[in-house]
């Protein structure tokens, strides 16, 4: 999975949490799974505070064009065959995007 700033062909990889077993209470998952048509899956990115941390960190050094373009930041998942599909981001996710952002550009 990745993240896409709209506007630019830079993007941010990220393995998620469940590929490893380092939380006892998230399960493993083995890579790659498949999703059948018209069913989702849900992936564990990573946990909480690091994905703030993580987060903040590339919201920092962005000008306010880069901040305002961050608020549509989306997920995207490649498959096997090379193609991107974008990941449905659920709403606390969107929410805690938006607190991130703003905490980035009032530390600016």
């Amino acid at each position: 999975m990745e993240w896409e700033k709209p506007f630019t062909r830079r993007g941010w990889s990220l393995i998620p949490w469940d590929y490893s077993q380092e939380d006892p209470l998230v399960p493993q998952k083995h890579y790659p799974v498949v999703i059948n048509p018209r069913s989702s899956e849900t992936f564990f990115l990573s946990d909480m505070q690091t994905f703030r941390d993580q987060m903040l960190e590339i919201f920092a050094g962005a000008n306010t064009l880069q901040r305002f373009r961050f608020r549509y930041i989306r997920g995207r998942f490649l498959s096997d065959d090379g193609r991107l599909f974008d990941v449905k981001l659920s709403g606390p996710l969107r929410e805690l995007l938006r607190e991130l952002l703003d905490e980035a550009a009032s530390a600016h």
